[in-house]
């Protein structure tokens, strides 16, 4: 069920409004943004590491083509693209598409329910990570 979800919500994103609606924010390589914008959509619905969604979507062909994504990345190039726009950036395309292509019709009006809770994420990606056995032990 969550694949079709993510399907869903990238079918959105890959559609030519969306993509018109980036470039309308100044964004230059349409298609980089939007793989990065998976990359990132998967790892928050997964709740994977950014590094570890990178290297499993470079080494699976099936991934990439089944999530549509071209651009192949490495972590710090990665990180170093999506620092370059703010989470305000994100926010706006991100409201743009919704109130695009979700517009209600004269009579027949949908609702959307939207979590509109804060994500907060970590782009510091020379922190040492723990592992859960470390953790444990500590405990």
């Amino acid at each position: 069920i969550t694949i079709i979800i993510l399907k869903k919500i990238f079918k959105f994103i890959d559609l030519r409004k969306s993509k018109q609606i980036i470039a309308s924010q100044g964004i230059k390589n349409i298609k980089k943004f939007t793989d990065a914008l998976k990359i990132l959509l998967i790892s928050l619905f997964y709740e994977y590491e950014i590094s570890y969604v990178i290297k499993e979507v470079n080494s699976k062909k099936k991934l990439r083509k089944e999530f549509n994504i071209s651009t192949q990345f490495e972590s710090k190039n990665f990180y170093e693209y999506i620092t370059r726009y703010d989470a305000e950036t994100f926010l706006k395309i991100s409201n743009l598409i919704l109130n695009n292509l979700n517009r209600p019709k004269k009579r027949d009006k949908k609702v959307y329910i939207v979590d509109g809770t804060n994500i907060q994420l970590d782009i510091n990606f020379l922190v040492k990570k723990l592992s859960k056995k470390y953790l444990e032990k500590m405990v």
